[in-house]
Order: C-alpha cells, then structure tokens, then sequence
C-alpha cells in the first residue's frame, strides 16, 4: 500500500503520538496489570511480543475515521482505515467497540484523523474491543512509526 508522504500525515502522527501517550497512561481509578508491552517491542522484525500474543488478539497501525457513541453503557464504536496489520487477519475498515475516555478513567481519548499503533482483542461476542489497559506502552517516536509504515511500500 503507497501512503501519502505529506506534512499532514507526518502532523496527524505526530499529533497522534502525544494523545495516546496522555490517554493510554492509566488515571488513579485504572487499574492496569502490569506489565504491558512496549509498542517498540511490537514493531521489530519477527516480533517475539507479537508471537505470544493470543490468537484472539490482532495488532495494527491504523487512522481514525469515525466515531459515535452510543447513550446505553461507555461504549464507544470507533472505525478505522488500517494502514498495516503486525498481528491477525483484519479488513482494510474496521469498526470496534472500546470505552470513550469521556465516560471513564480506563478509556481511550481517540480522535478522528488520529494515526497510531493499537492492539485489540475479540470479546466472548466476537467484536473486536480495546480499551486503555490493552494497549502497548507508547515508547516509540512519531518518526518511528513514521518510518515503519514507509517500510515495503
């Protein structure tokens, strides 16, 4: 797939980067178990992180391109243009279900445009969730995934 090398991608990825590392940290009211998995880890050549995952989980990079919540519990349905796929089989369109960062300390602050590498899982139901205590611990630069997604193109 050819991406766009423009100043605006660049931006969206760097503006991407710094939200998710404010969101994914976990508020006094979280309680994520340690440890989490660098997101650096994910990104490296025959991924020993990756390989563990369960099959269950999948591992992308991808942008937000809709979001809509719903008024019955904190879900949020959130779709996305994947951009690559680390782990599992996924569309090139993906909506799932994740908890807003408006409606709990656990949430994801996830915006449309946003540009970054997530991890979700399938629930007993079979859609593919997130949350703020699946994701991988933002240790990689804007540069970095950047550059990862310029790989084969």
């Amino acid at each position: 797939m050819r991406l766009p090398t423009n100043v605006a991608l660049r931006a969206a990825i760097i503006l991407s980067f710094f939200s998710v590392i404010a969101a994914t940290e976990p508020a006094k009211a979280c309680d994520c178990p340690p440890p989490r998995i660098a997101a650096s880890a994910l990104l490296k050549p025959n991924s020993e992180a990756l390989a563990a995952l369960h099959n269950d989980v999948a591992v992308f990079i991808g942008r937000v391109v809709a979001q809509s919540s719903w008024t019955v519990g904190e879900s949020t349905y959130t779709t996305f243009r994947v951009l690559r796929v680390l782990k599992g089989t996924l569309p090139s369109t993906l909506t799932l279900i994740g908890i807003s960062g408006n409606d709990t300390s656990c949430g994801l602050n996830l915006y449309v445009t946003q540009i970054n590498l997530f991890l979700i899982y399938k629930t007993s139901e079979r859609e593919w969730f997130t949350s703020v205590c699946a994701q991988p611990r933002p240790d990689v630069t804007p540069a970095t995934l950047f550059d990862f997604l310029k790989r084969d193109e």
